[in-house]
């Protein structure tokens, strides 16, 4: 599934995302393995890495997911980087209308207790922090359109037309259409109070036997690497001028 500017796989920027590159750093430097990429859902993907140990399935960009524990449920790398917290996408005009023209920070919380209004989301994906334990309490919502079989391009597209008010994703997802020319409406990003605190991403295997001995591996090359732009080219894609020296200065390299 194309999960741009995290994962391209069409388009004039295929092969250009966050993990695409990190992903073809890992293939060159673990030639003994065989590496396969299978474009799947993130439930499916999240299903194999809980639920299976036929073969050695694992994810570029995981993150922490509520009630489940690194190195317990599933084995995990190193943290790879720090990103920036999930916002509010909304679209620009709609923001007196919706917000009361709050740009700074937003509740999704208080947002959930008006349901005044239609907020997108993509129903497997992890969004970090509080927020997911959020969507979780409140699935039933009338407030919340949880889509499961569709991805986050859908979800942004969606909202471009009019047919959610709001959704959840990066900054960096709304620059990914902007470069691209897929929206018709401008969208800003505005940050939830709930989520304020950078996430960790890592690398996460099923409980396979092979799976530790190749997250020792992926360590190895995630130390290698982390200080390499061509590691990071990723974010220097689609992240602004500002963004980058915030990530560069967090990261340490």
């Amino acid at each position: 599934m194309d999960f741009p500017p995290i994962f391209i796989q069409s388009g004039k920027y295929a092969g250009q995302g966050i993990i695409d590159y990190q992903m073809k750093i890992y293939e060159k430097e673990l030639k003994e393995y065989e590496h396969k990429i299978v474009p799947v859902s993130p439930q499916r993907i999240h299903h194999m890495v809980l639920n299976t140990t036929d073969d050695l399935y694992c994810i570029g960009n995981y993150l922490d997911v509520p009630g489940l524990t690194r190195n317990k449920e599933y084995l995990a790398s190193d943290t790879i980087y720090t990103v920036n917290p999930n916002r509010l996408i909304i679209q620009k005009k709609n923001i007196k209308k919706i917000l009361n023209g709050q740009t700074k920070l937003v509740s999704l919380e208080e947002l959930v207790k008006k349901q005044k209004f239609k907020l997108g989301y993509m129903f497997t994906r992890p969004y970090g922090g509080t927020v997911d334990k959020i969507l979780t309490k409140n699935e039933k919502s009338p407030f919340l359109n949880g889509l499961k079989h569709a991805g986050q391009t859908a979800v942004l597209k969606m909202l471009d037309a009019g047919r959610i008010d709001m959704a959840l994703g990066y900054m960096m997802e709304a620059n990914y259409f902007y470069k691209n020319d897929l929206l018709k409406n401008e969208l800003v990003t505005i940050p939830l109070k709930e989520d304020q605190s950078y996430y960790e991403y890592f690398v996460a295997c099923n409980k396979h036997p092979e799976a530790k001995a190749f997250i020792n591996k992926i360590n190895k090359v995630i130390k290698k690497y982390k200080n390499d732009p061509t590691f990071y080219q990723g974010f220097t894609n689609w992240y602004s001028t500002e963004g980058m020296v915030d990530f560069k200065k967090r990261n340490g390299v």
